[in-house]
């Protein structure tokens, strides 16, 4: 026979927390390893970012020194003289150009003909008081190409703003002032401005424009990975020149998983994470073969129990399993004959129960019906009209009654009522007992599958019977009309309405043709019918619109949605 062991979960945590030292040492080493590594990766862009801008930062500096110096040449119309000057030392500058003070050309080294400025905010901000406004990157629409330019403010012996002179530089051609020399040829250098325009790469034509916004409020150039044209990742770090406006975009080739700024950060953490994985793949897959296997079956077997099928024994299929396991085993295997044993009491109780009730309800119903026959005979002998009309009400009532009793007796549960069914007969009997043929009044409805516990089902119906009868009395002339019938219900409420389409408010549910609600027998039960049911009452009616009738019915505590039937 085979040994039964026991076994202990404890294992897995023990030993989970017997690593977890081990493994924690070797990520902080991994992370510290992977911040320097990435920190390293960002000092080589820069190292190589800082050494090409040199020149860039010093041509631009030397342009706005020159536009200081020419500005009283410039201003004087003579822009074609001063960029013959200038470009001998600055190939870089495109145009010469003064503007007044409305932002027209007055002068310009490329064209005779006078035009607006570009951008009307930079003669703004030199308006307000601004020396020198260093542009970002603008499309120029007749070279069709970017442009930086050096704006500076024009003034009069008062110091009262009468222009400004521009240097303008296209975008490529300053690119070209960026060089490297000793480093290797994979890192591309451009220049951008703060949009995330790039002039001058071989790799991207934009990158984010949020990389600037951390350069603009100062803080420390950051490393970041993005994809090129050709789909590489490649490391990015954006620096800004001295003039500012203008920002160094420096990138190569992200590292592999097989480099060395990969393999040293992973270095720490690897073998502690490897033996840790491997030891708890072996307890896992012990626990997996002595555990959960027959945890596994043991809820299979708790399934077919909850089914009803208590007559399964299973208790010898756990001989394999260890002692915890098999002794559960054949302690459900008792506890299911117990189970069934107590069931089939309780069943054949349960069976007697509800033939009882169901026996009781029916014959509480032929009762009802023999009562409701008494008063049909009665009603013959009976002169007075009003004498015959209460006897007729009173038959309506117990009609009521008697119909609540056969949907009890009829129904499967014993304590609820759906009242569709149930609603549908009464009305069908109501158009039949008050001759609403007859009358040429016609009754439709609109009920929706709502189920009441069966105490409410009585004075739901008897406020039905009372709101349709006192229609049929007091609603309709010699031409009849329409009664309607709405069931719905809310997520706090049932909605019951009874609408006529008779004389509207020229009576009242009591009854009555004075229009004073509430004094009539119908009205008063209607009342306690609503109290009973916690209910609340209104009414609604316009004149020669009919007359309406609701009852708002608060959900009862238990659920009103049909529960399913009890399967033994």
């Amino acid at each position: 026979m085979l040994k039964r062991t026991s076994l202990r979960q404890r294992l897995v945590i023990t030993l989970a927390l017997a690593l977890t030292p081990v493994l924690a040492i070797g990520a902080i080493e991994s992370y510290f390893n992977a911040r320097q590594a990435v920190e390293n990766r960002k000092l080589e862009l820069l190292r190589a970012g800082d050494e090409a801008v040199d020149d860039l930062e010093q041509s631009l500096i030397l342009a706005e020194s020159f536009l200081r110096v020419f500005s009283p040449t410039i201003a004087a119309g003579r822009c074609r003289e001063v960029k013959a000057d200038v470009i001998t030392v600055l190939p870089v500058v495109t145009n010469v150009i003064a503007f007044d003070d409305r932002g027209m050309s007055t002068c310009s080294s490329v064209s005779d003909t006078p035009h607006p400025i570009t951008n009307m905010d930079w003669v703004e901000r030199l308006r307000a008081g601004e020396s020198l406004v260093r542009t970002d990157a603008f499309y120029g629409p007749i070279s069709e190409t970017y442009f930086f330019s050096l704006l500076k403010r024009m003034e009069d012996a008062d110091g009262n703003f009468t222009g400004l002179i521009a240097f303008s530089m296209r975008a490529d051609a300053l690119s070209t002032l960026l060089t490297l020399s000793d480093y290797e040829t994979d890192i591309d250098i451009a220049i951008s401005d703060k949009d995330g325009r790039i002039f001058g790469s071989n790799v991207f034509g934009n990158v984010p424009s949020e990389w600037f916004e951390s350069l603009e409020n100062g803080d420390e150039p950051s490393l970041h990975v993005h994809e090129s044209a050709d789909g590489q990742q490649r490391d990015v770090v954006v620096t800004g020149v001295a003039t500012g406006g203008v920002y160094a975009v420096v990138s190569r080739p992200a590292p592999g998983l097989l480099s060395h700024f990969t393999i040293a950060p992973v270095s720490g953490i690897a073998l502690p994470l490897l033996a840790f994985f491997f030891m708890l793949l072996a307890v896992w897959f012990s626990v997996d073969r002595l555990v959960l296997k027959w945890l596994t079956r043991l809820k299979r077997i708790a399934k077919i129990y909850g089914a009803g099928k208590y007559n399964l024994r299973t208790s010898h299929h756990f001989d394999p399993a260890p002692e915890e396991f098999a002794e559960f085993a054949a302690t459900m295997d008792d506890m299911a004959q117990q189970v069934h044993s107590r069931d089939t009491t309780l069943r054949e109780a349960l069976e007697k129960r509800d033939q009882a009730v169901k026996e009781i309800h029916h014959r509480v119903k032929n009762n009802l019906q023999i009562v409701t026959s008494f008063l049909s005979l009665q009603s013959r002998t009976v002169r007075e009209e009003s004498a015959k009309q209460a006897i007729s009400s009173a038959q309506h009532r117990i009609n009521a009654l008697s119909i609540v009793h056969q949907t009890l007796y009829q129904n499967e549960r014993l304590d609820s009522v759906e009242l569709k069914p149930f609603m549908e007969g009464l009305l069908r009997h109501l158009s039949h007992a008050l001759g609403m043929e007859d009358a040429d009044v016609t009754m439709r409805w609109e009920l929706e599958d709502v189920v009441r516990s069966s105490d409410d089902a009585i004075p739901i119906a008897l406020y039905v019977v009372e709101a349709v009868t006192n229609s049929m009395k007091y609603a309709f002339n010699v031409h009849g009309g329409e009664i309607f019938i709405k069931l719905t219900k809310t997520d706090k409420t049932i909605e019951l309405t009874i609408c006529d389409s008779g004389k509207g408010p020229s009576y009242s549910s009591s009854g009555s043709e004075s229009g004073e609600s509430g004094t009539g027998l119908g009205s008063k039960l209607m009342k306690a019918f609503a109290r009973q049911l916690k209910a609340t009452e209104y009414s609604d009616s316009q004149p020669g619109d009919g007359y309406c009738i609701s009852l708002s019915i608060p959900h009862s505590e238990v659920n009103e949605v049909s529960p399913e039937p009890v399967n033994f």
